[in-house]
């Protein structure tokens, strides 16, 4: 039985805390338990569907943000709300959360990167990126460092406590629509209309990588920006949500190939563990999909 009413459209995992959060077009935000696979409890308060979810690593703190209305700050052990902010994200805001808890960064617009302290709910550092051009980001677990992806092809990596750009990596031949880093900062991941996949040493600024990969762009843009593409925090696996609505994952280490997993209702957004032992799915029924990298065959909910 599907848990959501409405699609899936973000999904984000606490690896510490053992939690897993998904946000639906239905406008619930659902608080899983990551061991037992199941919901444990919900998060009401949005008035229109909501887009993305990110979640604390220590499990303390959930950031939501719906297709209208302000973002919205949880306390997920109890679904108390903490408070509101940013009152007009605009559409597909990019919401990160350090593991700590302590601060958030969103990017929207294509123009402006801001650092949130979630105490306070106000913004502590703001940096103007539209020289960048950025449509997608994604942020360190320690808040110090930031990826970002832009409609000139380019993904750069962004010093949070200077605002300096450490690393301008290779073109893509497109938009670069999807980004993601692992949480220590040493590997990123980038996907653009182009059908190339990278992944990228951030500490030498190089190329590990590369795939081909078929995400959804024939819309115009994707559904879900952030929750498209994944790695794993020990860079073993990356995983994408495809044109066509499955899922693809490579291993990247050990490299021994790719597998692409299909469901009864076409995926939407995904998220891995960050040992690459587990990938989470999204589904345009509702369905949450438990796949175990082992023996990926949709286990759902």
């Amino acid at each position: 039985m599907n848990e959501h009413q409405e699609r899936v459209d973000s999904i984000a995992i606490a690896n510490t805390a053992g939690l897993v959060i998904t946000g639906s077009f239905d406008t619930d935000v659902k608080v899983w338990s990551l061991a037992q696979e199941a919901v444990e409890r919900d998060l009401s308060g949005h008035i229109c569907g909501v887009n993305y979810v990110a979640v604390s690593d220590d499990g303390s703190r959930v950031v939501s943000a719906s297709d209208c209305g302000p973002l919205r700050l949880w306390n997920p052990r109890d679904g108390s709300v903490l408070g509101v902010f940013l009152s007009d994200p605009g559409p597909y805001p990019v919401v990160s959360v350090t593991a700590d808890g302590a601060h958030a960064l969103t990017c929207f617009a294509c123009s402006e990167l801001c650092i949130w302290d979630l105490s306070t709910l106000r913004v502590v550092r703001s940096f103007d990126v539209a020289q960048f051009h950025s449509c997608s980001a994604d942020m360190t677990a320690s808040g110090k460092r930031a990826v970002l992806g832009g409609l000139d092809g380019p993904v750069r990596v962004l010093d949070l406590d200077s605002g300096n750009l450490l690393h301008t990596l290779e073109r893509h031949g497109g938009e670069v629509r999807h980004v993601a880093i692992t949480q220590d900062g040493t590997i990123a991941a980038s996907a653009a209309e182009d059908g190339v996949l990278c992944v990228w040493d951030l500490h030498r600024g190089v190329k590990l990588t590369e795939f081909s990969a078929e995400l959804g762009y024939k819309s115009g843009a994707p559904i879900a920006l952030k929750n498209g593409l994944v790695v794993s925090d020990d860079g073993s696996i990356v995983a994408t949500i495809n044109n066509d609505r499955s899922l693809t994952a490579w291993r990247v280490r050990p490299p021994c190939g790719a597998v692409t997993v299909r469901g009864d209702h076409p995926f939407v957004c995904c998220a891995v563990s960050s040992d690459g032992q587990l990938l989470l799915v999204g589904d345009a029924a509702g369905g949450v999909h438990f796949l175990h990298t082992t023996d990926p065959a949709p286990k759902g909910n």
